[in-house]
C-alpha cells in the first residue's frame, strides 16, 4: 500500500502519486498562477522571529520563481506565520519584494566579498578574483540568473520602488 497522497486533476486518466513528507502533506492551489505545489506540513523553524522567515521565504520563493507568481498566500503558507503576522511587518507584498531586493543587494555584496577573499588571499590578485567568483556563482546549480535583472524585467514600472531597488 502506498503512503503517498493521489490527486486527480480534471483529466481523469491521469493521477499523480506524491509521497508524504514528515506524515503529513497538504495539496495547495495557488490562486497566482495556478500552479498545485506541495506544502510541508512539518512544523516550521520557529527558531527564527517571523519577519525573518517571511524574509527567507521571499528569498527563496522570489528568486526561484519570480516575484509576481508568488502569491501572498503562498509566503504565508510556506513562511508558517498569520495573515496577521505578514501584514504586521509587510504592509504589501511590494513592501516585501522592497526587502527581498535590499536584502539580496547586502547578501550578494557580502558572498562577493567572501569568496573573492577566500580565493585570492593577497589583495593584489582580487580584482581578477572577482571572475572567478562569478564563475562559481554561474556553476551554481541553483543558480537562476540575476536577482536584479529578473526583478527588473519582471517589475516593468520603472517608478516602483523595487524596479528602482533593482536597477
Amino acid at each position: 500500500p502506498s503512503r503517498g497522497l493521489s490527486f486527480e486533476g480534471r483529466d481523469a486518466r491521469h493521477t499523480t502519486r506524491m509521497p508524504r513528507h514528515h506524515g503529513a502533506a497538504r495539496l495547495h492551489l495557488d490562486k497566482t498562477d495556478l500552479s498545485f505545489y506541495f506544502l510541508d506540513m512539518s512544523t516550521p523553524d520557529t527558531s527564527t522571529d517571523p519577519r525573518t522567515r517571511i524574509l527567507q521565504t521571499a528569498e527563496t520563493l522570489f528568486y526561484r520563481h519570480g516575484i509576481r507568481s508568488i502569491g501572498v498566500d503562498r509566503l504565508i503558507a510556506e513562511s508558517g506565520v498569520a495573515k496577521a503576522t505578514f501584514y504586521r511587518h509587510f504592509p504589501s507584498k511590494d513592501d516585501l519584494a522592497l526587502a527581498f531586493i535590499r536584502g539580496r543587494d547586502a547578501s550578494w555584496r557580502d558572498w562577493l566579498a567572501r569568496t573573492v577573499a577566500r580565493l585570492a588571499p593577497e589583495p593584489r590578485q582580487r580584482p581578477l578574483a572577482i571572475f572567478d567568483a562569478i564563475r562559481e556563482r554561474f556553476e551554481d546549480p541553483e543558480f537562476r540568473g540575476c536577482a536584479f535583472s529578473n526583478s527588473i524585467a519582471e517589475v516593468a514600472q520603472g517608478d516602483s520602488a523595487v524596479h528602482q531597488a533593482a536597477a
